[in-house]
């Protein structure tokens, strides 16, 4: 992974407050760090939340990487003893991907209401988070 330091930028408090519906407090935006990965992008927000960003051209896409990054990206939240977990699928056709990407993301999480999936449009993704497209 790639690590980049990031400062607080108002794209990305809209997108984890707005897009995403987080209601984080405004002080945990003063600590913001992004890694870039071949595949997915983490973002860690205040030492609180942990979200992983999938970049995918089709829902087949999707789907192939959503079940390895959501037990990964539980396994990175409990580690490093972060509140919450958030997947977001970005894809230019989200509602096709919803569905697939729902099943297989409660079957890795279960009842954990500490990790939640969020399938965006691909133009919702601000370009700091922006990796490249999967698939």
């Amino acid at each position: 992974m790639t690590s980049l330091a990031s400062l607080a930028s108002p794209a990305l408090e809209h997108f984890v407050r707005g897009t995403l519906g987080c209601k984080c407090p405004a002080e945990v935006f003063q600590s913001i760090a992004i890694d870039r990965a071949d595949s997915h992008t983490r973002l860690v927000v205040g030492n609180r939340l942990l979200i992983y960003v999938l970049e995918a051209s089709s829902a087949k896409a999707a789907g192939k990487a959503l079940a390895r990054l959501a037990e990964q990206g539980l396994t990175d939240r409990n580690a490093a003893r972060l509140n919450r977990f958030r997947l977001v699928v970005a894809s230019p056709q989200p509602t096709q991907a919803l569905t697939d990407a729902q099943a297989n993301f409660a079957e890795v999480v279960g009842a954990d209401a500490r990790a939640h999936l969020h399938v965006i449009a691909t133009d919702q993704l601000p370009a700091d988070l922006r990796v490249g497209t999967a698939g």
